[in-house]
């Protein structure tokens, strides 16, 4: 996992920065990113016949997606507040990680351990769970950025849209 998670930080960081090149805006890779890793949850939560260690390295490697959202964050705020938001996104990501891996622990202690082990269920139903939320805030994220795709082309302006 920790391989994965260095090689996914290099992977993003590269494809993102080449894309940009191409006019290809860093929340497209982060949506795709989101994308993916939406498909290994279902992979792991549907037990599809695909290599665990492939799918648990893309759930390794999208850890590191979060380095494109400190990027994307300098089209919203100010450079005089850019500190102030990098930190708050940080405690943000930190705080978030901690609250979900504790409700998956609250959610798979329901079933109870039995001879050391939970139960296939009690993961399948934690992993559900945080598959809604993330497949809403994917959903929130990406309407968003079409909405601010299609303000952009009725104002004619090439620059993010503040609010």
């Amino acid at each position: 996992m920790a391989l994965a998670l260095c090689g996914g930080a290099l992977l993003f960081g590269i494809l993102a920065e080449r894309l940009h090149r191409h006019g290809v805006r860093t929340q497209v890779v982060l949506a795709a990113v989101g994308a993916l890793f939406i498909a290994a949850q279902l992979a792991l939560i549907l037990r599809l016949p695909v290599p665990s260690y492939l799918v648990w390295a893309i759930v390794g490697s999208v850890g590191a997606a979060t380095v494109l959202s400190f990027t994307i964050l300098a089209e919203y705020f100010p450079s005089e507040i850019a500190g102030q938001a990098n930190a708050a996104l940080n405690i943000l990501h930190s705080g978030g990680a901690f609250i979900l891996q504790y409700a998956i622990g609250l959610i798979v202690d329901v079933w109870g351990s039995k001879a050391g082990h939970y139960p296939t269920i009690a993961y399948q139903t934690a992993f559900t769970i945080i598959l809604c939320l993330l497949a809403t805030a994917w959903s929130w994220f990406l309407g968003s950025e079409l909405v601010t795709l299609q303000r952009s082309r009725v104002w004619g302006d090439t620059q993010r849209v503040r609010s």
